[in-house]
């Protein structure tokens, strides 16, 4: 069967209020214990096997798949008193690919680690809809070696009806108890714990979408954006979570889908009617709130480089050692990915990008195909790039920052269509645009590093050698940003070619 629902966080202070509102709710206590290689072969395909042991007895399950989708298969085994044999052979005639995978682990199955929950549950009729709502309490552990993870959690899961009942229905519990959307499992933190120590998840990072030639404009649109909020949803759960650092990698990468995310809307809309233009702004200000956790995190770390104290740097002023230098900066990340508005945006975005294909005659808004609609944009952005790199050493810093953003838009406007298109020709492409965007953000990193030096109160020496190095840097790094740029408009534009059939 499958299985669709969302996931929420509950914050500590939200926790009272949300048990309240589950008091009459149906108690089941829960004991599941998870299996896996050592070197966790099924979790690396986002499969999950256990045993659980219910109010009715042990069942054997099998998941596999991504949010808010996945394939889930139970087999019940009855009442004992100690977990029964776990038999992947349960699985062969109802999930065959996934089984393949178990079989392909054989015996190096074993039990990585076990959840124990009191879980709470509703069962609510909504527009149409059965729904069940799980709020979970309890600890998951991976062994005596380490230290438990506490479980605080609300599931909502669609049994039958329209999936817009699911998202409406979690908006108003989001915005009622001011949970985040988080796309991770159990069983994903169960085994980062049983590898790692800990349930730091890694940075996600953009991934192709699911899109084919032929595919109706309107779809190919929903795909995108489903891509793009992939991304988001993952980088965005970790940074609420606290499971970050100012500097890390998973503030950048989010960011990086949250412009993604923007592009993919500006420049869809004429595909699907059900792309709601106030989407943007509230993404844009969220973009930039971030930035300035992202800024401080940059200048710190230029402050503490190898590259400044080999050349000499006496000791540098501490609000450049600082890492966090202020309230407004890196230290509001968390609080502004938990905002009860940029959390019921992602939950809109999201009943978007995963509604049901049946909306799609409603949505569907240019009759021809995805590359007519795309093809011109396109030539226009290339060529608008190409133009910028002729003049781009002689250019104001402005219009140079502009050109950095006109390439981005184009590098990622590409990699939408890039699965309609053949590999190599795809590759030749971005890998030319890369090395552009790369030399241009490290331009921009350095200008934005100048600017807060300047900035800083007080004289040092240490400042004002940052200073003095940092503006020795800048015409060397406009001409490789140049250089590289020009490579770029040189580029052959891969949509030019014929498609896959």
């Amino acid at each position: 069967m499958r299985e669709i629902e969302l996931k929420f966080q509950v914050p500590a202070a939200r926790r009272a209020a949300l048990q309240a509102a589950f008091a009459k709710a149906r108690r089941a206590p829960l004991r599941a214990h998870y299996f896996d290689t050592e070197d966790g072969a099924l979790a690396r395909q986002a499969i999950a096997l256990r045993l659980r042991l219910e109010p009715a007895g042990w069942v054997q399950t099998l998941k596999g798949g991504g949010f808010p989708n996945r394939i889930e298969h139970n087999v019940e085994l009855g009442h004992s008193p100690e977990p029964p044999r776990l038999d992947i052979e349960r699985h062969r005639a109802d999930c065959p690919a996934l089984h393949a995978a178990l079989a392909a682990a054989g015996e190096r199955l074993r039990e990585r680690f076990c959840i124990e929950v009191q879980r709470r549950i509703l069962t609510l009729r909504r527009e149409g809809a059965e729904l069940e709502l799980a709020y979970d309490l309890g600890t998951l552990r991976a062994g005596a070696a380490r230290e438990p993870l506490t479980i605080c959690e609300l599931e909502i899961e669609l049994k039958q009806g329209p999936t817009r009942a699911l998202f409406a229905e979690a908006a108003r519990r989001q915005q009622r108890h001011g949970l985040w959307l988080d796309p991770g499992s159990k069983s994903a933190r169960g085994t980062r714990l049983a590898e790692q120590g800990n349930d730091q998840a890694p940075p996600a990072r953009a991934v192709a979408p699911a899109v084919e030639a032929g595919m109706p404009a309107a779809r190919f649109a929903r795909r995108v954006i489903a891509g793009c909020l992939q991304q988001v949803l993952a980088n965005a759960a970790c940074v609420a979570a606290g499971r970050h650092h100012a500097e890390d990698e998973h503030l950048h990468q989010l960011r990086i889908g949250l412009r993604r995310l923007r592009i993919a809307i500006e420049e869809l809309a004429e595909l699907n009617s059900g792309i709601d233009p106030n989407w943007a702004p509230l993404l844009a200000e969220t973009f930039r709130r971030l930035g300035a956790g992202r800024d401080a995190a940059m200048l710190a770390r230029l402050a503490r480089q190898q590259l400044l104290q080999a050349a000499g740097a006496p000791v540098l002023p501490p609000a450049m050692m600082r890492a966090r230098p202020g309230p407004d900066d890196a230290d509001d990340a968390g609080e502004c990915v938990r905002r009860a508005g940029f959390q019921s945006l992602l939950l809109a975005i999201a009943a978007f990008a995963h509604g049901e294909e049946e909306d799609e005659a409603g949505q569907a808004a240019f009759e021809g195909s995805v590359l007519e609609a795309l093809t011109p944009r396109l030539d226009e952005l290339h060529r608008r790039v190409r133009r910028a790199a002729r003049r781009f050493e002689a250019a104001p810093a402005a219009k140079q920052h502009r050109a950095r953003k006109r390439l981005k838009r184009l590098r990622y406007l590409a990699e939408f269509i890039a699965p309609l298109f053949r590999r190599k020709a795809v590759a030749r492409y971005l890998q030319a645009l890369e090395p552009a965007q790369e030399a241009l953000g490290a331009l921009n990193d350095r200008v934005v590093a100048l600017h807060a030096c300047r900035g800083l109160a007080g004289e040092s020496a240490g400042q004002w050698f940052a200073i003095g190095w940092l503006a020795a840097q800048h015409r060397p790094g406009v001409a490789a940003a140049a250089a590289a740029l020009a490579r770029a408009a040189d580029a052959r534009p891969f949509w030019r070619g014929r498609p896959k059939a």
